[in-house]
């Protein structure tokens, strides 16, 4: 019974509607803009502030990390830029943010118009800190500056002068944190606009390497990426995607979800859920040493093997169907187990489940995986 009621908790998920979410900014890849000079003033700034193509510029390589953090995301966007043109010019470089606030903000109203979406953000130029200001297309933009924003997804951009000289090379770099991405079934995203990168020279991007870096042990089968071809490196815990002369007609959606919050029918986690299975067994008194050891061993194996998932090509079924996974995504293809795995990071008492029956097999005899190093 006790086996029974874990191993369908393994594969049956909690629709997405009944969990709470916690929402963060999605980010974008730089662009030219027009009609952005001048210092924007709030109402009074309407200007036609949109992303603009450029026959001069070239994106010639782009590297993007997005590594999750236990406060939420470290961004490191750098673009390396090359001036194809015959005369020195100055371009307006604009970052485009959406989300800025968090939703039910009381002072979004008053405030749209002067307060940072990302308070730690920064850029520079080859290495040197660049000053830049801030448009808000709601606020200070035009129909066709709305528009703009509606159609990419965003809110506020960042924007910057950049100076260059015929055939001259730079490397634009942004920095900045932003808020968690999750929701109470440990369902993990991230999102970056990249359609805006196709305004440079040409529309492609020279070298694109985008890594979307994960902290924690992921769940088997609901973990994927809205980019064709892209890779899961278990050894970092990292989806990365890397192409070459690329037309950025997608933007990044990453998802993931943490095994240690895997919910069941009742909506109970893994620990909840090997909590009560370990009480049982300790209530027994001998009830362990009584249980036949095949059924120690797919129990031990199905707990243990849901923290050491090798992705499979698709969720199965029943979490597609449960919406417990993210829909549209190319999910993990076949690959290593992850090896960054450690005992202390799987929860409380699914933790001392593992440890107890691997302790009772090992006496039995019985071979078995070996546990997670502490």
């Amino acid at each position: 019974m006790i086996l029974s009621l874990i191993l369908r908790r393994l594969v049956v998920a909690l629709p997405l509607g009944l969990a709470a979410i916690v929402s963060a900014p999605a980010l974008a890849n730089d662009s030219v803009y027009g009609g952005c000079s001048g210092t924007m003033s709030g109402l009074d700034g309407r200007a036609t502030c949109v992303p603009k193509k450029t026959n001069q510029i070239a994106l010639v390589d782009e590297k993007l990390t997005l590594t999750q953090t236990l406060q939420g995301w470290e961004v490191v966007a750098l673009y390396t830029l090359t001036h194809t043109g015959k005369t020195a010019l100055s371009v307006p470089v604009g970052f485009p943010v959406s989300d800025p606030y968090e939703p039910g903000d009381e002072e979004e109203s008053e405030t749209r118009d002067t307060k940072p979406p990302l308070p730690d953000y920064r850029v520079l130029v080859d290495g040197k800190k660049l000053d830049f200001t801030i448009f808000f297309p709601a606020n200070q933009g035009d129909a066709k500056a709305k528009k703009a924003a509606e159609d990419y997804g965003y809110d506020a951009v960042y924007l910057v002068d950049v100076p260059f000289e015929p055939g001259q090379t730079r490397v634009l770099e942004h920095r900045y944190t932003h808020s968690a991405s999750m929701n109470s079934i440990g369902l993990h995203w991230v999102n970056y606009i990249l359609r805006t990168g196709g305004h440079w020279k040409g529309g492609t991007i020279g070298r694109i390497v985008a890594n979307v870096v994960m902290n924690v042990p992921i769940a088997p089968g609901c973990h994927g990426m809205s980019l064709p071809g892209w890779k899961w490196l278990p050894e970092s815990r990292t989806m990365q995607f890397e192409a070459t002369n690329w037309k950025p007609t997608k933007d990044l959606q990453a998802t993931w979800v943490d095994a240690n919050h895997r919910a069941g029918p009742e909506t109970e986690s893994w620990a909840e859920a090997a909590d009560s299975t370990f009480a049982q067994l300790l209530e027994g008194g001998d009830a362990l040493a009584k249980a036949k050891s095949p059924k120690l061993l797919a129990l031990y194996e199905a707990i243990l093997g849901f923290y050491r998932a090798t992705p499979g090509a698709k969720p199965s079924e029943s979490i597609v169907e449960g919406e417990f996974c993210e829909a549209g995504l190319e999910y993990a293809k076949p690959g290593a187990a992850d090896p960054r795995l450690r005992l202390d990071e799987i929860e409380g008492d699914v933790g001392k489940l593992l440890v107890m029956l691997d302790a009772e097999l090992a006496r039995r005899k019985v071979a078995h995986p070996a546990l997670p190093p502490r």
